[in-house]
């Protein structure tokens, strides 16, 4: 349904981006392979697509929609269970409530990861800039 076409639309990207980032490169690599990844993300993810608002702008706000919606899901689920009137019923609540548990967790690690993706990106930005200013060392 939609919530798995926003999950792996959502989740995977910014995991892969920052594991890409994050990889230890020989010496000699690391400056070239840092700057055409960076040019692939600003080129794809903050490109303007109305005004000022990015793609990742739209993922951050989507997550954090996703993030309400399932805070509220999850915290109403575990009152629906406790009230339940029969066994049947609070067993099927209580599924219920895992899945938006499982849910909530999801869009909380899918939200941090396009917030961390962000400050990581800005860091690197910053540490090109000052590697660019400074005479090379070898």
């Amino acid at each position: 349904g939609m919530w798995a076409i926003i999950v792996n639309c959502l989740f995977p990207v910014p995991l892969v981006i920052l594991l890409l980032l994050s990889i230890p490169l020989p010496k000699f690599m690391k400056d070239k392979t840092r700057n055409i990844l960076l040019y692939i993300i600003d080129s794809f993810l903050f490109i303007k697509i109305y005004g000022n608002f990015t793609i990742y702008s739209l993922a951050t706000t989507l997550s954090f929609i996703l993030f309400i919606i399932n805070l509220s899901e999850t915290a109403s689920g575990n009152y629906k269970e406790k009230n339940a009137e029969s066994m049947a019923t609070a067993t099927i609540l209580r599924c219920n409530r895992w899945r938006a548990e499982r849910n909530f967790w999801i869009s909380v690690l899918s939200l941090t990861l396009w917030l961390i993706l962000y400050k990581v990106r800005a860091l690197t930005n910053e540490l090109a800039a000052i590697k660019s200013n400074r005479p090379h060392q070898d």
